[in-house]
This record gives structure tokens, sequence and C-alpha cells, in this order.
């Protein structure tokens, strides 16, 4: 009992001196005009010891004592600084630092749609109106094909929706409203459609919920879009 004594006493005295190998190091982050940075990362470099600055940019932390260390303080929006400090042995140290303000340059981010976005609207592919069988490739022929429309025979271009009128249906090309009393009537070589499907650059056809910008028609609206010409060019079929 008397020999281990001294060994439990040495023990104890060896783990009261490693605990207060330590000093505190404490202070306050400004910016260049003197104004408080708010939780700054205060880290010493290559260990586990830090902590950040509070609200108002103080802070403060327990590091090891005896040795020079390099402490980094670094945040996003500022120039990050390293300082070098060796403290005594349960010292207390006051450091203030100036951070400088950092431009951060976000480079140039451009966004572009290749297709066009239109609520209740399905867009068609022009091409495909050349695989409809049909002599006059009218695009009633395709709609009734592709979407289900209504028609009253196989020889006639002009369509119904849901059991509606023939003649309440939009008909849209360029954006100009094409009316009634300008497209060919029942009896009257009815198997040709309005619009040249050799012109067409882009078709979108809706059979309901389309924009107020159509109109009020009940039925359905057929958005037609002609190319518009950069060279001669000629076809022949």
């Amino acid at each position: 009992m008397r020999k281990l004594l001294p060994l439990i006493f040495l023990f104890a005295f060896s783990s009261i001196y490693a605990q207060n190998d330590f000093a505190t190091l404490y202070g306050k982050v400004v910016d260049e005009k003197g104004v408080a940075i708010p939780f700054i990362s205060v880290q010493v470099v290559g260990t586990s010891y830090g902590g950040q600055t509070d609200s108002i940019g103080f802070y403060e932390f327990r590091m090891p004592a005896g040795k020079a260390v390099a402490v980094e303080y670094r945040v996003i929006t500022h120039s990050a600084k390293t300082k070098y400090v060796n403290l005594s042995i349960e010292e207390r140290r006051l450091l203030n630092v100036t951070l400088e303000n950092r431009a951060i340059i976000i480079d140039v981010v451009k966004v572009e749609s290749k297709a066009e976005r239109r609520e209740g609207m399905t867009i068609i592919d022009p091409e495909k109106l050349e695989y409809i069988p049909n002599p006059s490739m009218g695009l009633g022929t395709f709609l009734k094909h592709q979407l289900g429309a209504g028609t009253s025979s196989e020889l006639s271009d002009q369509y119904s929706i849901r059991g509606g009128n023939f003649d309440e249906n939009l008909v849209y090309v360029n954006d100009f409203e094409i009316y009634r009393p300008f497209l060919i009537r029942s009896g009257q070589q009815e198997g040709l459609s309005f619009p040249n499907p050799d012109l067409i650059s882009s078709l979108n056809f809706s059979s309901g919920g389309f924009q107020a910008r159509y109109g009020d028609k009940l039925s359905s609206v057929l958005d037609v879009k002609y190319k518009r010409p950069k060279e001669f060019k000629g076809t022949l079929g």
C-alpha cells in the first residue's frame, strides 16, 4: 500500500499538469470599416481547437500553450487571414483581427429553351404531315388520325372536337385568326386545308384549356406558324 501511494500522487499531479497546459485566446473580428463580422470560423490549424465569433464579432476559446501555432480566420465574404501566436500556460491574450472584404465574381449563366412553352397546347411535328395517307395532306386529316378529332366524311378536312360544331374551332396563322367566312365551307372543296403544309414551321393544337388570348371558341385552337425564309429554295412533290 505504501508503494502505491507515490504512484497515485504522481498520476494525479500529471493529470492536473496536463489539464492546465492550455491558454485562452479571445478578441473581436471586424472589417475594414470597423464593423463587426459575425459567425466567422476561428480555428487552430491542424487541430480541433477553435470556435466562431458571436453575433457581435467576439470570440474566445481554449488552445494548447507553450508552442507556436497558426490561428486561421475564415469566412466566405472576406479574405481569410492567419495569425501566429505562442501563448504561455494559463495566459489570456487579446487578439483583434481585421479582415478585408472580398468580391465574389460569378460567371454569367445563360439559360435558353429550345421548345416553346404553351400551357394546354400539344406540339405537333409538321414533318409528320407527309406520312398521313390522304390526297390533300390537310391538317384536318392529321388531327383526325392522331388526336381523335371527329369528322363527317373521310374526304372532308373539317373536324369537330368532343361533339362540337365544325365552326367552333379556332385557327391561327402567324398569330392572325382565320375567320369562318374565309374558310372553305361544306360542299365547297372542303377537302382542302387552309394552311399550306409545305410552309408550316411549327404547329400547336389544343382541344381545351387553352389560353384566353386565343379567344372564346369552346372546342379547340389550331396555332400555325409559317417558316421565315432565309434563302431562295424550292420543293417538288
